[in-house]
């Protein structure tokens, strides 16, 4: 149930950030993606070679280093919700880190200020610096901390729960590793 949850709630997430005048948000939801079967039927979670193409987001980082990062045994799944977004279950305890990407109208920090703030409004959004183009943003919830960076025009969400240790360093850590492969 929770997956298909969180399923749903990213291909929302998807079509939300698409809506309106992009000259207004500064984002679009369309990212540029090369198709790669063998990757996306063998669930393929290898790094994406170069550029800002990628075959989808489940290639931003592997499941041992999402494992590694955020010290969840048992991370069993990246279910792609579609080619932007990804999620990386631990079955067994209902966690799950989530990847989430799209492409900015314009690569200024001006763009991804304004998706950020679209995106996550209401919350406090901290600066963070030394993480991908510009400034990035971290947004804490109750339940996740989210770490949001650019590369380009690229923007990508990583969305690490509270029940990590030290979910802040994960989120920023991950994020890092994704920004790598783009």
């Amino acid at each position: 149930m929770r997956r298909a949850i969180l399923l749903s709630a990213a291909v929302a997430f998807a079509l939300l950030a698409g809506c309106g005048d992009s000259k207004d948000s500064g984002a679009t939801t369309s990212t540029t993606v090369k198709s790669s079967t063998a990757a996306q039927a063998s669930g393929a979670t290898t790094a994406a070679t170069s550029g800002a193409s990628i075959d989808n987001a489940c290639t931003l980082v592997t499941l041992d280093e999402v494992a590694a990062t955020t010290k969840q045994a048992g991370i069993t799944d990246a279910q792609p919700g579609n080619k932007t977004s990804c999620v990386y279950d631990t079955r067994a305890t209902g966690i799950f880190f989530q990847i989430n990407l799209g492409t900015l109208s314009k690569g200024d920090q001006a763009s991804f200020d304004t998706l950020v703030k679209g995106q996550d409004s209401g919350s406090t959004i901290t600066p963070v610096t030394g993480i991908g183009d510009g400034t990035a943003a971290l947004v804490k919830h109750q339940d996740n901390v989210k770490v949001y960076a650019r590369k380009g025009t690229t923007w990508i969400a990583v969305t690490v729960f509270n029940s990590a240790a030290d979910p802040t360093a994960n989120a920023q850590q991950l994020t890092r590793t994704a920004l790598g492969r783009l």
